[in-house]
This record gives structure tokens, C-alpha cells and sequence, in this order.
């Protein structure tokens, strides 16, 4: 591909981007779905009502709640929500997808800008590198469905991530582990991804890890006192493990949860995977990431590849090990997307394959597209739902099978590469 034909590409794909966000910006869409769960936070939090975050149903200030829905944030993250509470509803509304979106475009020059550098001076594979990259984020579908919902706290969980990855790679352990503190404020479920860092990144990270959770710890419970973490705890508790319905839920799991509900059939309230299956499955997957953080560590790599490296397994392992992992979940794929896209031009055919076939794989996260193919193929049998889960798994599941299948070319592309100095 020519420089100005590649150049040309990555104009039009970012027109595209800024169009697609902009109408989804514009258009009232998801006022009563995940924003509503956040405004009435906020409208809790500004009105006094700390003790009810938890409670959907509570009134505030006397009046009706918004939605139903609950909120599943640490209790001190409650507080990033009340200047909601200042606008109406629907100003809320388009001020949150507006952050939101900032957020993503902040995430993503930030990746791309790190992956230009190591590209040195070439203009010409800049060019054809801005091309994938904008055509990658065009395309990459758990981007678009905080449009959808009414905005989400995803996208800031993705700056935080890849601003914590860049910290990572430079040896700053206290920022990055901060960061994905934060995160994990924000969205609790990523807790398994940090856990599984602290395993990798070694005594440092786990040091000043447990010296932010203190602080931050302390500073929650004097905005919020106990009684709300005591509910936030039980919580966390109750919901844990829980699968998801497969047309919102992008984790492995939907495969034998729909084979139970398949075989509970349609009058069943609920179903219910067998303990024992969940444990030896969780502990399969535990060693078998285990087992290659191990040949990470044995293998002969530049620190910042290491780090980039243990980044991208506790993201994978988490969204392998969570039962529910939403679709925009899978927004943090494409930090391992990035590194690929800006060493497309030296990695295998097979690589360039995989990724490829994951970003193509993503369009199927379309949360609308999913609700209608639920509809659609309703009543016709497990043998037309498993292709549906095959492809609505996929994702995570290629990353992982990118990261044992091709361990290697991970290595020596990370050895090539030109990271930015500590």
C-alpha cells in the first residue's frame, strides 16, 4: 500500500469515528439502561443519601428513581458520579457519553502515539500503521456500545489501563498500580485481572499496591463509613459468579450455561453451572496462565516487554476467569491489538491472521444486533445457538490461543522492538 493511499484510509476511517461518535453522542439512546444506574448514584451522593447507593429501589430525595438498575461500583467511585446530579436527565446524558468518549479518544492516541514511536522515522510505515489502527478502532465493536446503554465507565477503565500499561513499561509500579486500582474502583470484576498482576509484576508491585488500597482504603471509609462497605461486601458476595445471558455477556461461560438453560428448558426461573465444574475449569485456567507466566519469566526479554507482556495475561486471564464479562469488557483487547498493529509490518502471517480475525469477530459484540439475533433464532434449538456463542466467545479466546500458540513471535517481536526509555 502506498503511503498516500494509506494515508488517505486513516483519514477517512477517523471521519468515520468521529461521525459515529458524534451521532451516538446526539442521539438519546440508553437513557433508561446503564446511565440511569449512574445519574441516580450521583443524584444519591449529591442529595445526602450514601446509605442507599446500593439500593435501586430506594426513593430519592422523595422522589422515584430513575431505573432499577443496581450499582456495582466501590462505594468511595460513587462519588465520580454527582456533578451528574447538577444537570437534567438528559444533558446528563449526553455530558456522560461525552466524557466517556474523551476518555476512549484519549486511550486510543495514547497507543497509538507509543506504537508510532517505535516505528522511528519511517513515514511510509507510519502511514500505513495509522491506517490499520484507525480502520482497527473503527471496526472494534465493544468501543460502540456505551452509545447504546447511555454511557459507561468502561472507557475510563481503558485510560486508566493504558495509561497504566505505559507507566508499567517505563518501571513506574507505584503509578501503574494506581491506575489500576482506580479501575478496580470503578469496575470491581477487574480485581481478578489485578490480583493476577500482582502474581507476575513481583514484590514491588505488590508493595506499593497494597500501599495505595490503604490509603485509598481509609479515604472511603471516612466519606462513606462502614455500614456501606458492610453492603457493598455482601454485595460482591451474592453476585459472584454469576453467568450472564449470552447476548450481553462475551465470557466462555455462556457455552455450558446455555446448554443449562437449553436443557432446564424455557419454564426454568434460573440455572445454575455445578460447583465443581466452575472450580476445576477456574483451576485449569489458573495453571495454564500460570504455566506460561512461567516461560515469561524464563524467557530472555526487555523489561518493558516483560511488563507489557504480564499486562496483556492479567487482562486475558480476567476476562477467561470472570463468568460475566459484558461485551465493552472486551474494549481492553485492544491494548495486546495496539502492539500488534504497529508490528504488523515483521509479524507472522498467522499473527496478522488471529488479529485480524479478532477485531473482524468483534463486530458480532453489537449489543443491538445481539438482542435482535436473540429474538430471532428463539425457540430453534442448541444447534443453531452454539455457532451464535462460538463466534460471541471468540475474542477472548483467540487472544488467549495468540498468546500459548504463538508465545515466540511475542518474544522476538518484543526483543525488535524500539521501546520508549524508562
Amino acid at each position: 500500500m502506498s503511503e498516500a493511499r494509506a494515508r488517505q484510509i486513516a483519514r477517512i476511517a477517523l471521519a468515520l469515528l468521529a461521525l459515529g461518535c458524534a451521532a451516538g453522542i446526539a442521539l438519546p439512546a440508553g437513557i433508561g439502561w446503564d446511565f440511569a444506574n449512574f445519574y441516580d448514584t450521583g443524584r444519591r451522593v449529591a442529595v445526602g443519601q450514601l446509605v442507599d447507593i446500593y439500593d435501586a429501589s430506594a426513593a430519592i430525595a422523595g422522589e422515584a428513581p430513575s431505573t432499577k438498575l443496581d450499582f456495582y461500583g466501590a462505594p468511595i467511585s460513587a462519588f465520580l458520579y454527582a456533578p451528574l446530579a447538577l444537570l437534567s436527565p438528559l444533558a446528563a446524558l449526553v455530558a456522560f457519553k461525552l466524557a466517556g468518549t474523551a476518555a476512549l479518544w484519549t486511550a486510543l492516541w495514547l497507543l497509538f502515539r507509543e506504537g508510532r514511536a517505535r516505528l522511528g522515522g519511517d513515514s511510509a510505515a507510519i502511514a500505513r500503521y495509522a491506517a490499520r489502527f484507525a480502520l482497527a478502532a473503527l471496526l472494534f465493536q465493544p468501543f460502540w456500545t456505551i452509545y447504546r446503554v447511555g454511557g459507561q465507565t468502561t472507557p475510563f477503565a481503558f485510560l486508566l489501563l493504558t495509561l497504566g500499561l505505559l507507566a508499567h513499561q517505563r518501571g513506574r509500579s507505584g503509578w501503574a498500580s494506581l491506575c489500576f486500582g482506580i479501575t478496580v474502583l470503578i469496575k470491581p470484576a477487574f480485581l481478578i485481572g489485578f490480583g493476577f498482576l500482582g502474581l507476575l509484576a513481583g514484590p514491588r508491585f505488590i508493595g506499593v499496591s497494597l500501599l495505595h488500597g490503604a490509603w485509598l482504603g481509609a479515604l472511603s471509609l471516612a466519606l462513606c463509613g462502614w455500614p456501606v462497605h458492610e453492603t457493598f461486601i455482601a454485595k460482591m458476595l451474592a453476585n459472584a459468579g454469576g453467568v450472564a445471558r449470552w447476548w450481553n455477556n462475551s465470557s466462555p461461560w455462556i457455552v455450558p450455561n446455555e446448554i443449562a438453560w437449553w436443557r432446564a428448558g424455557a419454564e426454568a426461573a434460573s440455572v445454575a453451572l455445578p460447583r465443581g465444574f466452575v472450580l476445576a475449569a477456574q483451576a485449569a485456567l489458573l495453571t495454564a496462565f500460570g504455566t506460561l507466566a512461567w516461560w515469561t519469566r524464563r524467557t530472555e526479554l526487555p523489561a518493558a516487554g516483560r511488563t507489557h507482556h504480564h499486562w496483556t495475561l492479567a487482562l486475558c486471564f480476567f476476562l477467561l476467569f470472570a463468568q460475566t464479562a459484558w461485551e465493552h469488557y472486551l474494549a481492553v483487547l485492544f491494548l495486546p491489538v495496539a502492539f500488534w498493529l504497529a508490528s504488523w509490518d515483521e509479524a507472522p502471517r498467522a499473527v496478522r491472521r488471529l488479529v485480524a480475525t479478532l477485531v473482524a469477530l468483534a463486530l458480532a459484540q453489537n449489543l443491538v444486533f445481539t438482542m435482535a439475533l436473540a429474538r430471532g433464532i428463539e425457540g430453534l434449538g442448541l444447534a443453531a445457538l452454539l455457532p451464535v456463542l462460538a463466534v460471541k466467545a471468540a475474542p477472548p479466546l483467540l487472544m488467549a490461543w495468540l498468546l500459548v500458540r504463538h508465545r515466540e513471535d511475542w518474544a522476538a517481536t518484543y526483543r525488535r522492538a524500539r521501546w520508549q526509555p524508562m
